[in-house]
């Protein structure tokens, strides 16, 4: 599978231990299924210097956590403007990480996401207009917050076929619009 791929490039990606990690990036591949959702989840780590350029210079090291999803109503969630809600279950897999971050619980989630519609402040900055989704998160399952873009897969490869949907059986990019400063 081609998310299998791109999470081992993750993980490989750098030489790490450059600095302690001052700056972090959640992304995702994930393919929701009638009964649920499955995917990976990979944070990625880099120091301070990362801030200017966002050099993989600045690469720090990696965090790979499997992804399981149980479908929940988004109206009872309070995720106002998602179409599709998930309670998920987090299985570490693999990292490179010796510090702190390698297991902090902060990095173990989040509880639940979402996906609808783009957030206005982040439609400017969408890497595929018309394509995209947005994705929503909740560490408490209270308190909402948008983290950025869904779009499918197929997209990245320039598809026709590739649309502004949910739909079971297509894999999607979970992509951040920023960075976590730590």
């Amino acid at each position: 599978m081609r998310f299998a791929v791109l999470l081992a490039l993750g993980l490989l990606a750098g030489c790490g231990g450059r600095g302690e990690p001052a700056w972090a990036l959640e992304h995702a591949v994930v393919e929701p299924a009638e009964d649920g959702l499955s995917g990976f989840q990979v944070w990625e780590f880099y120091d301070r210097r990362w801030k200017r350029r966002q050099s993989e210079r600045a690469w720090v090291c990696s965090r790979a956590q499997e992804l399981a999803g149980e479908p929940l109503d988004p109206d009872r969630e309070g995720c106002e403007r998602c179409v599709a809600v998930y309670a998920l279950a987090v299985d570490e897999l693999d990292g490179d990480c010796t510090g702190p971050e390698a297991t902090d619980a902060s990095f173990a989630g989040p509880a639940v996401i979402g996906v609808g519609p783009v957030p206005a402040e982040f439609a400017e900055a969408d890497p595929y207009p018309g394509l995209s989704l947005g994705w929503y998160a909740s560490w408490d399952g209270e308190t909402w917050l948008s983290l950025g873009w869904a779009w499918q897969e197929r997209a990245e490869e320039g598809d026709a076929d590739a649309e502004q949907a949910w739909e079971a059986g297509e894999r999607y990019v979970l992509w951040p619009a920023a960075a976590w400063e730590l």
